[in-house]
């Protein structure tokens, strides 16, 4: 139990730290205060079950980003083009009291099965928008890429997905996304060669 004397005319400060719930119900939340304790004095019990001015808060569910889709284009390309495309949507899904998002990374990647194969492309994310972002419940944005494949690529097609890392703006707790709801599709090519076997006139008189 707390024992604390608080001397006529002074002012003392309690501070309390909260866990929410993860069960908590979203919504606005008044917060109150309730006082118990006896006069020195006299020994006469008190007790104060509202503050003079409460306070209040919202209490929010966890951001819900995810990627839409990842497409790239075009969609068939040679090994050594250097002129593809791509781009991941991804969303903060919509609710009536969801926190916000802060976006901190957003990575385009190629698979073979389950298996990264990077190393046959450079990848480079374009800006704007510059990272960190953060999207508010219901926002989406696009995240752009510029794509080359390699002189030596794999001849073959490649699956093309996301990752993306969140945190909740509320108390940074970080979120991994490491798959999109749509993923894309890239077919590589070996670059053509022509060689001239031979060369004929006709008439050759």
């Amino acid at each position: 139990a707390l024992s604390y004397s608080i001397p006529a005319g002074e002012d003392t400060t309690f501070s309390f730290t909260v866990d929410v719930s993860p069960m908590a119900v979203t919504g606005h939340d008044i917060l109150n205060a309730r006082l118990v304790g006896t006069e020195v004095a006299s020994g006469t019990p008190i007790e104060i079950n509202n503050a003079l001015t409460p306070d209040s808060w919202t209490v929010q569910e966890r951001p819900l980003v995810v990627m839409d889709s990842v497409t790239v284009s075009p969609s068939v390309a040679s090994t050594g083009q250097s002129d593809l495309s791509g781009r991941i949507i991804i969303t903060n899904q919509a609710a009536t009291y969801r926190a916000a998002a802060q976006i901190d990374s957003v990575d385009l990647n190629f698979l073979l099965g389950i298996d990264n194969v990077d190393t046959n492309f450079v990848i480079t994310r374009l800006t704007p928008p510059v990272l960190p972002i953060t999207l508010t419940p219901g926002s989406s944005q696009a995240i752009d890429f510029s794509i080359s494949a390699n002189s030596n690529a794999l001849d073959t097609t490649f699956t093309v997905d996301g990752f993306l890392s969140y945190t909740d703006v509320n108390d940074g707790d970080r979120t991994d996304v490491t798959t999109s709801a749509l993923q894309g599709l890239l077919t590589v090519e070996s670059t053509s060669s022509m060689n001239i076997l031979s060369f004929t006139i006709d008439p050759d008189t």
